[in-house]
């Protein structure tokens, strides 16, 4: 007998639950909404501002967006929606994401000739310093000699 009363209770409850979560579901813009109604349906806007029509001599429209829903509307001089705007993902990377950050990854990998290049990159070194210092002495120019990396083989 408790049993069914609990069952009973928990499907009540499940019942309220879908039936809160189905009225809590936001509205899509419709044709005819008002600003009023536009921010009941999706929320504040991100953005808002006034256009003008493109090519025509007409009042300034008021424009609302919403960049997470990727929608804009555009009210007419009725203060209706008279065109929803869909916005295409933005493309552009700022300057952080588009510049790597720290050391470049590490080119491929050989097993055998990676530790050889650094157990003999002093001796690279030494040459390349070396061949500085002769130019130098001969009437080249003097100047710090740029050294690769040492997985530069």
């Amino acid at each position: 007998m408790a049993m069914k009363t609990v069952l009973r209770w928990f499907s009540v409850a499940a019942m309220a639950l879908a039936i809160g979560a189905c009225s809590a579901q936001r509205k899509p813009l419709e044709p005819g909404m008002t600003p009023g109604q536009a921010v009941a349906a999706m929320g504040e806007p991100d953005l808002k501002d006034t256009i003008t029509p493109a090519g025509k001599n007409g009042p300034a429209m008021l424009r609302y967006t919403w960049l997470k829903a990727g929608q804009s509307a555009v009210f007419g001089s009725d203060n209706r929606i008279a065109e929803i705007q869909r916005l295409s993902p933005a493309t552009t990377q700022t300057s952080a994401e588009t510049e790597p950050s720290g050391p470049p990854p590490p080119s491929n990998f050989d097993p055998i000739q990676t530790p050889l290049d650094y157990a003999f990159y002093p001796f690279r070194v030494g040459a390349i310093y070396l061949g500085a210092g002769l130019s130098c002495l001969s009437g080249g120019s003097c100047q710090k000699p740029k050294l690769p990396p040492p997985s530069n083989g």
